[in-house]
């Protein structure tokens, strides 16, 4: 009965969902995952979020379905390096 009032049990879970969400809509605009560090979507700061994720998964510490779901959408964990990869591409 609570769920269905909008109850919500885990609610970092939750948050990150919601800003996946806002990744993807970010991801479908753009056409990539690499957010500017203080760009704010829908008022929510999604490049903060994702820098907090980077550094979740370099110390280990970020869950293993989070980062398969940032993997699958295309984030890229090492974006400097990614940079230089490019560059050297050209």
């Amino acid at each position: 009965k609570l769920e269905e009032l909008g109850v919500v049990w885990n609610v970092f879970e939750n948050q990150w969902e919601e800003m996946f969400a806002l990744l993807v809509q970010f991801q479908q605009r753009e056409g990539t995952c690499n957010v500017p560090r203080d760009h704010k979507e829908d008022g929510k700061n999604l490049g903060h979020w994702l820098g907090d994720q980077r550094t979740s998964k370099k110390k280990e510490t970020l869950a293993e379905k989070y980062q398969k779901q940032l993997e699958e959408l295309g984030v890229v964990w090492n974006v400097s390096e990614n940079k230089w990869e490019e560059m050297f591409a050209l």
